[in-house]
């Protein structure tokens, strides 16, 4: 409905006021509106409204506003959108890969070596081969007839140059292959824990040098039990079998428990089987 009052209806052309109309030759002058509260509505004789100086049309009429109709929108189906990702949960990104340069060569060379010493001792002790004693010489030796005070006890003298046999022998095969590196670290790790304690305690002193004490030094010892033990923190490398395996390149605590224990179960042998101390340990009567 179009809603038109008396008094802003627009008058015939004749009856309207003159509106000013400026051209572009023209200047355009305007006045300010005065304030609807501080001055009256200039109205014409007739009661009708002068329009403002400054407007060059007469205003639009008043369309009173229809009410809308709401838009139908056909529904359909969306595919739905992904979950967002929760702040605290971790984002899945790929590793960047390590540059390992030459150190998988150097723990094959490692490897090697060790493991090559160890099975090389083993076998002297199993077979007696390489001018070893063999299993019931080692057990003699174990059990150290010139001085039994200071050796182990005799009814597991045999079985303990069993067992120090099968550990060198297969530590030192399982090395040199890299498998079960950590397992076959802990064997030879402690083994040669309980050979370096037991040489010490026949010397009757503590020797580090290997030609130190009528030969008695400890420094062969202690580098195949430092070697040993950084097989098993360091890993056997990409050059094993176990390549596949955590341990081969990226050791954890598990590796360091497994020192832990080969460290651990030779002190037990050791107080169990001997419990003499190596280092106030009166040795051998020829030593």
């Amino acid at each position: 409905m179009i809603v038109n009052s008396v008094a802003d209806a627009p008058a015939p052309a004749a009856q309207q006021g003159p509106v000013r109309k400026s051209s572009s030759d023209e200047p355009v002058h305007t006045e300010p509106f005065a304030d609807v509260d501080e001055a009256p509505i200039d109205d014409d004789a007739d009661g009708r409204r002068r329009y403002a100086e400054q407007l060059t049309e007469p205003p639009l009429p008043y369309i009173e506003p229809q009410p809308t109709v709401p838009l139908v929108v056909d529904e359909y189906e969306a595919e739905p959108l992904p979950e967002p990702v929760a702040a605290d949960e971790p984002v899945a990104t790929q590793a960047p890969k390590v540059r390992r340069g030459t150190l998988d060569l150097g723990l094959l060379i490692l490897r090697l070596v060790v493991g090559a010493t160890f099975t090389v001792h083993g076998l002297q002790k199993l077979t007696g081969w390489f001018n070893g004693p063999g299993p019931d010489g080692f057990a003699d030796y174990l059990a150290n007839h010139p001085n039994p005070s200071i050796g182990f006890r005799g009814d597991v003298t045999t079985i303990l140059s069993l067992v120090a046999g099968v550990s060198e022998t297969a530590g030192g095969i399982l090395l040199i292959l890299g498998l079960l590196t950590p397992i076959a670290g802990a064997a030879v790790l402690g083994t040669i824990a309980i050979a370096t304690t037991y040489k010490v305690t026949l010397a009757g002193g503590l020797w580090f040098f290997a030609a130190d004490g009528g030969g008695n030094g400890i420094e062969l010892e202690v580098l195949l039990a430092a070697a040993a033990a950084a097989l098993i923190l360091t890993g056997p490398g990409t050059y094993s079998v176990d390549r596949r395996w955590g341990w081969s390149r990226r050791p954890a605590w598990g590796s360091a428990a497994c020192v832990v224990v080969a460290i651990g179960a030779a002190v037990a042998i050791w107080i169990l089987f001997n419990g003499t101390d190596p280092l106030t340990s009166p040795g051998n009567p020829a030593g």
